[in-house]
């Protein structure tokens, strides 16, 4: 193999592994987005339970106003 050949090949390998990284990191940055939305819909719930637990602490004392006054 002369040297040029030598070359062309090593070109063609790297070609080869750089669109194997590439779609490592394509695939890589879908996965985090996907993960990024499924955090934002749990601290979301959390949130909305946060609220519900908040109003429930409140109704038995509201309650409790109602008997006394």
């Amino acid at each position: 193999m002369s040297e040029n050949e030598l070359f062309e090949h090593r070109i063609k390998t790297l070609e080869n592994d750089v669109k194997i990284l590439y779609g490592k990191v394509n695939n890589f940055a879908i996965n985090q987005a996907e993960g990024n939305t499924k955090l934002d819909n749990l601290l979301l719930s959390v949130g909305e339970l946060k609220e519900s637990v908040s109003e429930i602490k409140r109704r038995p004392s509201a309650f409790w106003d109602k008997l006394i006054f």
